[in-house]
């Protein structure tokens, strides 16, 4: 019996760490180079099927300038998972994770998430050293940590590969 899912996926980090870009590569297969901030929330859908299950993601892009930040409550509320993104070649987007992190946990509780270092092609202009990310996400009870490019593709399909899994595990666990 196929069984089906709906979920909602929220993409949260700083402004113009790639949230948009994440999006628009998966649920498109598209990049440009250059998108307009986004004004609070957008979100896009994509059918999945996996495992003997259809899912449709439907996946939030929550605008990260500090002006939408108060807002997060709406945006976070039902949320099924949330994937936090920062920019692989700015420091100061690293340091945000904290502050998105915890946002996550106090709206909506324990749901799978996932640290996602986004630029990863523009590995020259790295300001972000992966033991630095190693040594913040072993601090936390969730550690699961993927470096992305959306601008070439790749792991991005890995990307909601993994947290359609984890979605689909918590699920589980949680209809035991």
């Amino acid at each position: 019996m196929i069984k089906e899912y709906k979920f909602k996926v929220v993409l949260l980090g700083d402004q113009g760490v790639g949230k948009t870009s994440i999006i628009d590569r998966y649920v498109n297969n598209r990049f440009k180079d250059k998108y307009q901030p986004t004004l609070g929330v957008d979100f896009l859908i994509k059918d999945i099927e996996l495992n003997d299950a259809k899912i449709k993601l439907i996946i939030w892009d929550i605008g990260g300038e500090i002006q939408w930040r108060n807002k997060l409550n709406l945006y976070l509320n039902g949320a099924d998972s949330a994937i936090i993104v920062f920019d692989l070649t700015r420091a100061d987007t690293f340091k945000s994770l904290k502050f998105w992190h915890e946002k996550v946990l106090k709206i909506a509780g324990r749901i799978p998430y996932i640290f996602v270092g986004n630029k990863m092609d523009l590995e020259k202009n790295r300001n972000v050293s992966l033991s630095q990310v190693t040594t913040f996400i072993k601090r936390k009870s969730y550690p699961l940590y993927l470096e992305t490019s959306a601008k070439s593709g790749e792991k991005i399909q890995k990307l909601f590969l993994r947290i359609t899994e984890e979605m689909l595990r918590f699920k589980e666990k949680k209809n035991k």
